[in-house]
Order: C-alpha cells, then sequence, then structure tokens
C-alpha cells in the first residue's frame, strides 16, 4: 500500500473551508465517504475503464484551527492507494498535489459561514 501526506496552512477558518470542501468536493471528481466536520474520508471515482487500469485513492483530510492565529486553518492531507513502487507513488503525489491546489484555492474564495 502506498501512502504519501502533507500539512500545509491556509488562510480561511476551519468552519468556511469545511463548508467549501463539502460543496466542492463531490463535483471534483471525489466522493466523501465519511464527514465530521473537521475531518473528511474521501475516496477518487472512476469510471469502468479506470478502474480496470488503476486503483482509486483514498484521502483523510483533516481540518484544525492554527495555533497562532484562530483565522487559520492547518490541512493535514493522509492519501493511500494500493500497490507499491513508483507508480502508485507517484500517483498518489500528484492527486496529493491536485487537491492542496484545489484546497488552497478554495481557502481564497469568498465562502459563507456555515450556519448551525
Amino acid at each position: 500500500m502506498a501512502r504519501y501526506g502533507e500539512t500545509f496552512p491556509v488562510s480561511t477558518s476551519v468552519a468556511r473551508l469545511s463548508n467549501a470542501c463539502r460543496m466542492a468536493l463531490p463535483g471534483s471528481g471525489w466522493k466523501i465517504m465519511a464527514d465530521n466536520g473537521w475531518a473528511f474520508l474521501i475516496k477518487e471515482r472512476l469510471d469502468l475503464v479506470g478502474m480496470m487500469l488503476t486503483y482509486p485513492t483514498k484521502f483523510a483530510i483533516f481540518l484544525r484551527e492554527d495555533e497562532d492565529d484562530p483565522k487559520k486553518t492547518v490541512v493535514e492531507l493522509k492519501g493511500a492507494t494500493f500497490g507499491f513502487g513508483p507508480l502508485p507513488k507517484g500517483k498518489l503525489r500528484k492527486k496529493t498535489l491536485e487537491l492542496r491546489a484545489m484546497i488552497e484555492g478554495m481557502a481564497k474564495q469568498r465562502i459563507a459561514e456555515p450556519e448551525d
């Protein structure tokens, strides 16, 4: 099993980023398997041909408030896919970079604070 992870800060609150992830991930080729507000378990959606050629990647996304600045969020991505060696690891790194870019892009957008 290939595994890879990254941690990075973004300039938005946990509540706003959580709301943005909930709205954007399903439309971006990811299926949300679990969501508890500050953590998401997601799985890549593959078509039939894609499933015959590769295994889907899975990610856990953890959101936590920055200790120094409560208006910032620390995002932790932990990904895994079946297989070993350079090919699955390379695919996992590529998907991690794509997810990171998407999350950083969402953090720059104006997203409403979720209503409880």
